[in-house]
């Protein structure tokens, strides 16, 4: 079924030879969750060998990581801190659950000492969703457009 929901993708771009890292992270208010969140696919580019101005260059592979995901837990303390905290009289407890995760697609070593070696899609899409171990709360899709745009030429300033 298709969902009702319609959205424009945020978009991140970086120059060649750059990385992307950015937080996803994902709520639900159920006191009783058990929140994850995951990929769809992560992009990665084989490791192959390029040619440059005549010569052959090796460029090794890239894969984006999503890395561990991390709780993230407010709880509401009335200051000042009185003996009475310890008995969890005076704290209220976190409602829902609230997790994130990070995600980075850096370039080949290679790009990172020459940019116009990164040979990565210039543009991706990246989608993520939520599920709390019986229901996806994510609806649709939450997705990344990335783009990888070419390093300006600095110019000499005479």
């Amino acid at each position: 079924e298709a969902s009702d929901y319609v959205y424009d993708y945020p978009n991140i771009t970086v120059f060649e030879g750059e990385f992307f890292e950015f937080y996803v992270t994902a709520f639900d208010g159920d006191d009783c969750v058990e929140l994850t969140l995951s990929t769809t696919g992560l992009p990665a580019t084989p490791a192959f060998t390029a040619q440059v101005g005549g010569a052959s260059v090796p460029v090794g592979a890239t894969e984006a990581v999503f890395g561990a995901q991390e709780q993230l837990v407010d709880y509401d303390h009335t200051w000042p801190y009185t003996p009475a905290d310890d008995a969890g009289l005076r704290v209220t407890f976190p409602e829902g659950a609230k997790v994130r995760r990070n995600f980075c697609w850096p370039p080949s070593a290679e790009a990172l000492d020459s940019p116009d070696l990164d040979f990565r899609p210039r543009q991706s899409l990246v989608c993520f969703y939520a599920q709390d171990a019986y229901l996806y709360t994510n609806d649709p899709f939450y997705c990344v457009d990335i783009e990888i745009i070419p390093t300006p030429t600095l110019i000499p300033q005479t």
